[in-house]
């Protein structure tokens, strides 16, 4: 550091010596006089990608002070203009953009900085290509493109280990929150040989419909039975990550189908052929709808599906356990969200007699929400229960995810 400060005093404007000291300065932590001596580096090189690089370390400098976005994005945009093959000053813009909630600039500049021929410099805090693929998915969520966003979130995840340990945590969170693409948490028949729980009909389904295979766990559960009966309560939308719909498509199942959401409702009416219900599922008496549509006394599955967890649990102390046998069971309880409702909703349906038989369900990675039951005397092979203490990842249970990985 003596030498080069002894350098600068004889040769102020050599920009070499301007760009060493501002890197040691920046390396002690001192970064207004890091910025000062980039700066007069950029003024006083005249090779462009130097002119680039003191220009961006200054930009660095000013983003590890903090804010600054109106001195930061000129300075990142000049370095654009400098050299606009190299991928460094598109990651810096894109990640201020997205600080700022600029969703769609951020989305443009992160675009652009993916097409850059070359990997880029880490050195200038550029971790690689694939942060400039986590900014764009992040903004492309924002801006409303969520299956692009979650393919490019997939994409990364598939190769987490490739990425430091600050983007595995980055993706790992976003991942919990927006879920894989469609294309990896659905079902289609081409996965049929990676499928661990078959049953009677499974080579024959297209697709299904669940957000977390519920439909193909009943389906197993009562062997691919035809002409079942259900009773959803918290349907959702008819088809999209709906459990019904698939047993009643291919499977020839009817059933009951009952939300709180007058829009969701008048969907169903239009688009499925069973009884629905727009009402407050708390104050429904079960017995008396199972009469009025000629429910049979053995009913094939029961869907408890409602927000927040409590008041599944209510709808569940609700249903006339006494009167119907379900041989089936998806109960959400949103451990994730309100510890104490898993255990309240175990014990009564212990209680009357079913048996949990996955424990647990996740429909990614971290955030337990349903528990899977059947009635005690549906038997189920010892090889379809997991009722460990761990979480279960929905298409870890039902699928071989390595041949999976490998197909995709």
């Amino acid at each position: 550091m003596t030498s080069l400060l002894l350098k600068y005093v004889e040769t102020p404007k050599d920009p070499s010596v301007n760009f060493m000291l501002g890197y040691e300065y920046e390396q002690q932590g001192q970064i207004a006089s890091a910025a000062t001596h980039y700066l007069k580096a950029a003024d006083n090189f005249t090779s462009p990608i130097m002119i680039y690089e003191a220009l961006l370390r200054t930009a660095i400098c000013f983003k590890k002070a903090g804010g600054r976005f109106e001195t930061v994005i000129p300075l990142l945009k000049r370095c654009i203009a400098l050299a606009p093959h190299q991928p460094e000053a598109y990651f810096h813009l894109a990640q201020y953009y997205e600080w700022q909630q600029n969703w769609h600039d951020s989305y443009m500049v992160s675009s652009i900085g993916l097409k850059c021929a070359i990997e880029g410099n880490k050195l200038l805090d550029y971790p690689g290509k694939y942060a400039l693929e986590f900014a764009k998915a992040v903004a492309a969520w924002w801006i409303g493109n969520t299956e692009e966003s979650r393919e490019m979130m997939h994409s990364l995840w598939m190769r987490l280990d490739t990425l430091n340990a600050d983007y595995q945590g980055y993706v790992l969170r976003n991942i919990h929150s927006i879920g894989h693409p469609e294309s990896w948490t659905k079902y289609t028949q081409d996965q049929y040989p990676a499928l661990k729980r078959k049953f009677p009909g499974a080579e024959r389904i297209v697709r299904n419909y669940s957000q977390a295979y519920q439909d193909l766990f009943v389906l197993m559960a009562n062997k691919g039975k035809q002409a079942g009966y259900f009773l959803e309560i918290g349907c959702a939308d008819p088809f999209k990550n709906n459990n019904t719909y698939l047993l009643e498509k291919d499977f020839y199942w009817r059933g009951i189908s009952i939300d709180i959401d007058f829009a969701v409702i008048q969907r169903f009416r239009k688009e499925r052929p069973g009884p629905s219900y727009n009402s407050d599922a708390l104050k429904l008496d079960y017995s008396q709808i199972l009469k009025e549509n000629n429910a049979p006394k053995v009913i094939d599955y029961l869907q408890i599906d409602c927000d927040p967890p409590t008041v599944s649990l209510e709808i569940l102390k609700r249903i006339p356990f006494n009167e119907y046998k379900f041989n089936a069971i998806t109960f959400e309880h949103d451990f994730y969200a309100d510890p104490t409702i898993r255990e309240q909703s175990r014990a009564y349906l212990r209680a009357h007699n079913y048996e949990l038989i996955v424990s647990d369900v996740a429909f990614t990675v971290g955030k337990s929400f349903e528990d899977w039951w059947v009635h005690a005397s549906v038997p189920v092979a010892s090889p379809n229960k997991d009722t460990s203490n761990l979480i279960k990842v929905a298409r870890d249970y039902m699928f071989d995810t390595t041949a999976l990985k490998n197909s995709s």
